[in-house]
């Protein structure tokens, strides 16, 4: 049973490989600029499908966070959560999953987020200092 599912688009993400992706594209296309650059059009294009979005969903007794298309993804285990706590990122902690000081952080934009800490004492986002 679905109880909660919430996905945040990364436009600043997107629109960042957009426009590198379009930039790219019009080098490689109208400008004589070498043909190998394709290659890294196709690594933006990859990138941006892998973390496009972050998807958070609750459903029958578990949480998934999954990225994108999904090929990156977590799930925890409801009854392994002890607590949550809204908390204000670093801006330089950026974007994607990262290991901060204070735990794994799974993010696509802004600097708001939901801290949880799960029994294992592993904590997947960052406290903030008040």
């Amino acid at each position: 049973m679905l109880t909660y599912q919430h996905t945040q688009w990364g436009t600043v993400l997107l629109a960042i490989f957009g426009s590198c992706g379009g930039l790219v594209f019009l080098l490689t296309r109208y400008q004589g600029v070498p043909p190998v650059l394709d290659v890294v059009l196709v690594v933006l294009v990859v990138v941006a499908a892998l973390f496009a979005n972050l998807t958070v969903k609750v459903s029958n007794g578990r949480l998934f966070v999954r990225f994108g298309v999904g090929l990156i993804r977590k799930s925890f285990r409801i009854g392994d959560i002890v607590g949550v706590d809204a908390v204000r990122n670093r801006w330089y902690y950026g974007w994607g999953v990262r290991y901060t000081p204070h735990g794994w952080l799974f993010n696509v934009s802004g600097l708001d987020a939901v801290e949880s800490a799960p029994t294992s004492q592993k904590r997947y986002s960052r406290r903030s200092e008040r």
